[in-house]
C-alpha cells in the first residue's frame, strides 16, 4: 500500500515522540515501571512520574520503598540512561528535513531524568521541546499538542506528528487537527505507517 493518501505539501513542522521513534532503551527492570508498579494507585503514580518535575529519589520517597529499594532502583536506572541508543539515524534525518525548511519538534511523555539523557543523545536542536514532566501534560491529551503548536507558530493541520504509539501519537496527534503518522519497525510501510524514519525524506 503507498502512503501518498496524505497532502504532505502543506506540512510546515515535523513533531517527533522520543523513545521507540527516534530512539530506544534497553528493555530490562526499568525502574520506573517498578515504582509505579508497587503503588497503590498506579495511574495516579504514573501521571506523577510523567507530569511532574521531579527526580526519581523524591518520586521514591512518596512510596513505601525502602533506602536500600531507592538505592537499586537508582541503579537501574543509571543503567537505563546508559543504555540509550538512536534509531534510523534519527540525528541525520532531522537535520536534513530542516534543510528542507521544515520546523523540527519533540513531544514526548518522560519522567525528568530521561529528558536530559535524550537530548544529548539526540545531539540536535529542535524548535521547540515539549516534554510531559515540563508541561504538565501527558500524550494523548490534545493540550500538549496544541502546545507544540503554539511554540512552533503553525496550524494543527500543517503539523506532521510522527510516533510509535497508535493511542499517544497516532490518535492524539490526529484527535488534535495534526496529521499523524505512525512508526512500526515490525510492519511494512502502509496507509498511516512508516517502518522507516528515511521513508519520511520520500514524503516530504
Amino acid at each position: 500500500m503507498t502512503m501518498n493518501v496524505f497532502d504532505f505539501a502543506t506540512i510546515e513542522a515535523v513533531c517527533f515522540d522520543c523513545f521507540g521513534t527516534l530512539l530506544s532503551v534497553v528493555e530490562g527492570p526499568h525502574a520506573y515501571r517498578g515504582l509505579v508498579g508497587q503503588a497503590a494507585n498506579r495511574r495516579a503514580m504514573r501521571e506523577e512520574v510523567l507530569t511532574r518535575f521531579r527526580t526519581f529519589e523524591q518520586h521514591a520517597l512518596a512510596t513505601s520503598w525502602t533506602p536500600q529499594d531507592i538505592a537499586r532502583g537508582r541503579e537501574a536506572l543509571d543503567q537505563e540512561l546508559a543504555s540509550i541508543t538512536v534509531l534510523d539515524a534519527a540525528p541525520d534525518i532531522l537535520e536534513r528535513l530542516r534543510g528542507r525548511g521544515l520546523k523540527i519538534a519533540l513531544c514526548s511523555n518522560l519522567a525528568t531524568e530521561f529528558g536530559p539523557a535524550a537530548l544529548k543523545k539526540l545531539d540536535f536542536v529542535f524548535d521547540t521541546t515539549v516534554l510531559s514532566y515540563e508541561v504538565g501534560l501527558v500524550k494523548p491529551d490534545a493540550e500538549i499538542f496544541r502546545t507544540v503548536c503554539l511554540n512552533l507558530n503553525c496550524r494543527p493541520e500543517h503539523v506532521l506528528m510522527v510516533g510509535d504509539s497508535q493511542k499517544a501519537d497516532v490518535q492524539g496527534g490526529a484527535n488534535a487537527g495534526l496529521i499523524a503518522l505512525q512508526v512500526d519497525r515490525t510492519a511494512p510501510p502502509a496507509r498511516g505507517r512508516i517502518s522507516r524514519l528515511n521513508e519520511l525524506l520520500t514524503l516530504l
